[in-house]
């Protein structure tokens, strides 16, 4: 007896491919036997001839040995519900409405915060989703628009969802500080988000000494200037508050910072080194982005900031001109992603490709 499956990587495969030669694919349904896999794509019925055509063609990547083969038919009417009619058609010029709401999209979602996040997050060519939740400190490189803010925006809600304290903080805010300054500010969010999320009964020994903490942070921030001594005695101290806290909490805090290379970079070394007193042997884990020809994170004599490879590991976005085969596939994924958030799912209609 055939069983559905509802997702693949030959069901996504089998839609980008649609989506890259024109016909709209309203589903797709995975149908398995012994050995064989048939995957029946549901199109509009003024499509079916184009569709038949480019599905005879396909073959999905093999998995385990199994056969796969790509059907096609009309999409029955309980599948077309919610599709619009008006915008069932063809795109026959860029003048298309269509073309301008997905223009318009593009452009008012161009830019990923931790307030406004992805439409939908595209991986990249390198499983760095996966690499950037783990329990270490990362440093995150890519040029502006390689996706260094998606990517950590989607890592910071895949770690909520799995229960850890995550701290989001943009260092652009922050340009015109002093490094003393900045790593109090930032300290001062890891403070809270670890008293926000209520773990320990607020007569706990360690919720004290947390709230001690931030108030002592708060008052070096209110503080006219803040010298160098003060921050640099306060390390040890909120290390250990730190690492007890999390201790008993039995959860780890994520602290993502983004946009650092607005920071002058004579002080990156100096602001990392100070963070990373923090968090050492805390369950503190560091998620850094910035753009690496902009950034200096460690400096050998003497030793300070984070050295790669040894306190934290580099991933590097800049796949653009190393891979260009990868990054086509990647912004191809991006575009569509949109395109499926807008009326014209078919892109290939607004955009002529190039040989």
């Amino acid at each position: 007896m055939c069983s559905p499956v509802t997702t693949s990587s030959a069901e996504e495969w089998i839609r980008g491919e649609f989506e890259t030669l024109g016909p709209e694919v309203v589903g797709v349904e995975t149908r398995t036997f012994p050995q064989e896999a048939h995957h029946i794509v549901y199109v509009l019925p003024d499509e079916i001839g184009r569709a038949l055509v480019l599905g005879n063609r396909l073959q999905p990547p093999t998995v385990g040995g199994v056969d796969e083969f790509v059907i096609v038919r009309v999409a029955p009417d309980g599948m077309l519900e919610g599709v619009g009619t008006q915008h069932s058609g063809p795109i026959r010029s860029v003048h298309d409405e269509r073309c301008s709401e997905l223009i318009n999209l593009v452009s008012a979602r161009s830019r990923v915060s931790n307030a406004q996040p992805s439409l939908a997050y595209v991986p990249d060519a390198r499983p760095n989703l996966a690499a950037v939740t783990a329990a270490r400190h990362h440093l995150v490189f890519g040029r502006r628009g390689a996706g260094k803010t998606a990517l950590l925006v989607e890592a910071k809600q895949q770690l909520d969802n799995a229960g850890a304290v995550t701290t989001w903080v943009n260092i652009q805010t922050y340009r015109r500080e002093t490094p003393q300054r900045v790593v109090l500010y930032v300290l001062n969010e890891m403070l809270a988000s670890l008293l926000a999320t209520r773990a320990l009964d607020e007569k706990s020994q360690v919720v004290i000494s947390l709230s001690k903490l931030s108030a002592k942070v708060q008052s070096l921030l209110d503080a006219d200037e803040t010298s160098d001594r003060l921050v640099h005695d306060l390390v040890p101290r909120a290390q250990r508050v730190l690492r007890d806290y999390l201790s008993v909490a039995s959860r780890p805090l994520f602290v993502f910072l983004d946009d650092y290379y607005y920071l002058p970079r004579s002080e990156h070394p100096e602001v990392l080194d100070i963070l990373h007193g923090f968090t050492r042997d805390a369950n503190v884990w560091l998620k850094v982005a910035s753009i690496k020809h902009l950034t200096r994170w460690w400096q050998a004599t003497p030793p300070v900031g984070l050295q790669s490879g040894q306190d934290a590991d580099l991933i590097d976005l800049d796949i653009t001109l190393q891979e260009p085969a990868d990054a086509k596939r990647f912004l191809e994924g991006v575009l569509l992603a949109f395109a499926q958030e807008s009326a014209s799912p078919r892109c290939r209609e607004c955009f002529e490709p190039r040989p």
